[in-house]
């Protein structure tokens, strides 16, 4: 872009959906990405894309496809796999992954264990945090460091078994009150989901959501 100041970039990423169970989409952004990107540009200068009936209805429809078709029938994971009832509210951290500008640059934490306790920190405990690990990235949560993270953090809820499911983050969505998320499509996906999202950083999904504090559950029931 320095080189040939006057040419078009055209910059590509994966969409709302990339991952099992549902297809695998791109977009094309002709501002950047993330923090870059259209979608924010759009929100900072209130230019909002307005949705009428029909569009609203396309998406009501393909979320009552997946719903029923997919998820409803065909899910391995319930609720009842990860809630016995001790929390009031259960939502979803998917970790992503170091060392990717798409998470480093939209964030203030060098690794998936630090921003793991910082989001922690700041959720209050009657609030069950399911926790999942991306599938190209190591293990965050491991058995020298899940004793530490189990007694400091009461709330979190980490499950083993669910590495045996590809992309499982996207299976939990659904099943969840709340998802959270620096800069990854499943944050994309729990608007989909008409589920409430919450950032951590700045990326391009700020807009879709609120940002994580102690008010969490107010923040879900409104």
């Amino acid at each position: 872009k320095r080189k040939y100041p006057l040419a078009k970039i055209i910059y590509t990423e994966f969409g709302i959906f990339s991952r099992a169970p549902f297809p695998e989409t791109y977009y094309f952004d002709h501002c950047g990405l993330f923090s870059n990107s259209y979608i924010k540009k759009t929100f900072e200068n209130r230019n909002l894309i307005e949705f009428n009936d029909d569009d609203k209805k396309r998406i009501d429809d393909l979320r009552f496809f997946y719903e029923k078709e997919i998820f409803s029938t065909k899910n391995p994971i319930s609720r009842t796999d990860f809630d016995d009832g001790t929390f009031e509210k259960i939502v979803l951290l998917p970790l992503q992954f170091s060392g990717y500008f798409g998470f480093d640059c939209c964030c203030d934490y060098s690794s998936q264990f630090d921003y793991l306790r910082a989001v922690l920190d700041r959720i209050p405990r009657n609030v069950g945090v399911i926790v999942t690990r991306h599938n190209t990235w190591g293990d965050t949560i491991t058995d020298d460091n899940i004793g530490y993270l189990k007694h400091k953090y009461s709330n979190l809820i980490y499950l083993k078994s669910f590495e045996n499911y590809s992309n499982v983050s996207q299976l939990i969505v659904p099943l969840v009150d709340g998802v959270i998320s620096v800069s990854s499509s499943v944050g994309l996906n729990s608007v989909f989901w008409d589920k409430p999202f919450f950032y951590f950083g700045d990326s391009h999904l700020n807009y879709f959501g609120k940002p994580v504090t102690f008010d969490i559950i107010k923040d879900i029931e409104n």
